[in-house]
């Protein structure tokens, strides 16, 4: 049987693992830390709320901190893979 702490870590992995998924859908994530300690995530539908909710975790008590992780933008351009790809502007 494995030690609840090595249960509690792999538990804990597996929900940080899930952020990316949450930012490609849209989403904007606020990371929850105390001290370095990974504790769970928040997923907002928008940046003001996002903002709001990691201000007031922050100052809720010494030592929390939080990441923020924004939505994948989509532009409808494809990023140029080198300098001689991009487009000649002439004024």
């Amino acid at each position: 049987m494995q030690d609840l702490e090595v249960i509690e870590r792999q538990n804990t992995a597996a929900v940080q693992r899930s952020i990316p998924e949450q930012t490609a859908a849209g989403k904007w994530v606020t990371a929850l830390y105390a001290g370095l300690n990974f504790i769970d995530y928040r997923a907002f539908d928008n940046q003001k709320d996002q903002l709001a909710f990691g201000s007031q975790y922050v100052g809720d008590a010494p030592g929390n901190r939080v990441e923020y992780h924004n939505p994948e933008q989509v532009i409808g351009t494809p990023v140029a893979d080198s300098a001689s790809e991009l487009p000649v502007i002439e004024g």
